[in-house]
């Protein structure tokens, strides 16, 4: 097949906002007030007066208490009594008016809070969309300036930024998308360091302010990505078929984000994987120009790790692509021979999709994926919907970048 040379872009920086969010304190109980000095003997006044009423109505000769129209005046000034007494406020902390505007004006400083999370949420949305494309979008970005983007850090560099927190998307090197869940929101929320403590909160405003962290701190529904930069290995369990589709759409997730200069691709599999995987063949990540066979560049696959071993491209001088090796190995066993030379082959990250047993991974960098798309870690249960993508699909994604080839490459 002719090929053609794809002139790489590097991806624009985006313009993220850093301004912070920091969120206002909820408003604090006023220490209660000292009652008047006179409002100590209200209840002392009131005793009096019913006394008085009553001395009257025996002085006057009324012998039915219950037909005297004196009994009309002492429940109407225990009830006005009662009123003054309430309206002053005595022990409940202050005029329920000056309450309710501070809960009035802490509402409203939330609702400014709450516009520039929603900015920040949205760039953030795009960004994470730019970087990690849905799979069933990638056959038609193939061959255009969003593809290829990616590249190495240079001596260990990491992106700058004015972001106390860099987001995932801006240090994608070695990441792939595994699907839609639930993002901490960058920048993030800032509060104060030292609130009152419970007893000392307003309730409506500490409540508001409990609730903002809790539905402002996250952007949901967001593209997420893995990264394969932290680890030595990594394994998926779980489903098989939904382990399957997961994998389809993370090599075409890193396929389109990484160059074959880059990034190489390969899988070890046994004669029964050979259909699942044919399609890795069109990629051009997948190409080992290190070794040829009868039809011509050999292809970046092996049927154990014995073989995998001997393979030229791990011992190479000139091989500076780093190597994503998957293992679909469902009858075997997942574990390096000691022929591999670890120093040597410095650049490799294993991922094992299907294995008897494995040794490469870690409690850290081990996943489950549920027969209904459920994507879990060690400390996250269920926060990613993960992507599923059919071989069919990979295939014509593979196909349309099968005749791309990055500058140089045919000098390498």
């Amino acid at each position: 097949m002719a090929s053609r040379t794809f002139k790489m872009r590097p991806a624009a920086q985006p313009n993220m906002d850093s301004q912070p969010v920091v969120v206002p304190e909820p408003e604090t109980l006023d220490d209660p007030s000292s009652s008047p000095q006179w409002q100590k003997f209200a209840p002392f006044l009131m005793i009096a007066v019913m006394v008085g009423f009553f001395v009257l109505m025996i002085a006057s000769g009324v012998r039915n208490i219950a037909s005297s129209p004196y009994m009309m005046m002492p429940i109407m000034t225990m009830a006005m009594m009662a009123l003054m007494y309430l309206g002053v406020g005595g022990h409940g902390g202050g005029n329920p008016d000056d309450v309710d505007k501070k809960r009035k004006t802490y509402w409203l400083h939330l609702r400014e809070r709450r516009k520039i999370a929603h900015h920040h949420g949205s760039q953030l949305h795009n960004l994470q969309s730019r970087v990690y494309p849905h799979p069933a979008t990638l056959q038609s970005k193939v061959d255009t300036d969003s593809m290829w983007t990616v590249r190495p850090p240079v001596g260990g560099a990491t992106e700058t930024s004015p972001l106390d927190e860099i987001p995932e998307a801006m240090q994608p090197w070695l990441t792939a998308r595994i699907g839609v869940g639930v993002t901490r929101l960058v920048p993030g929320l800032k509060t104060k360091d030292q609130l009152a403590v419970d007893e000392q909160r307003e309730p409506v405003t500490y409540i508001a302010f409990r609730r903002f962290l809790r539905t402002q701190s996250f952007v949901t529904n967001c593209p997420t990505g893995i990264s394969f930069a932290d680890h030595l290995g990594y394994s998926f369990n779980g489903d098989p078929d939904a382990v399957l589709g997961l994998a389809n759409a993370m090599i075409v997730s890193l396929a389109f984000n990484h160059a074959p200069t880059h990034l190489a691709i390969g899988m070890i599999t046994s004669a029964s994987g050979e259909d699942t995987w044919d399609w890795l063949k069109w990629l051009p990540h997948t190409q080992n120009r290190f070794r040829s066979d009868r039809a011509g560049t050999a292809r970046l696959v092996w049927r154990s790790f014995a073989d995998f071993a001997a393979d030229p491209i791990l011992s190479s001088p000139d091989n500076n692509a780093h190597l994503v090796v998957f293992v679909d190995t469902p009858d075997a066993d997942a574990a390096l021979p000691p022929s591999i030379d670890m120093d040597r082959a410095h650049n490799v990250t294993y991922v094992v999709l299907r294995s008897l047993s494995e040794t490469l991974s870690t409690e850290a960098s081990q996943f489950t994926v549920t027969a209904d798309g459920k994507f879990s870690t060690k400390d996250q249960k269920n926060h990613v919907r993960a992507d599923k993508l059919s071989s069919l699909s990979a295939r014509l994604i593979a196909q349309k970048m099968s005749e791309l080839r990055p500058p140089g490459w045919d000098a390498g």
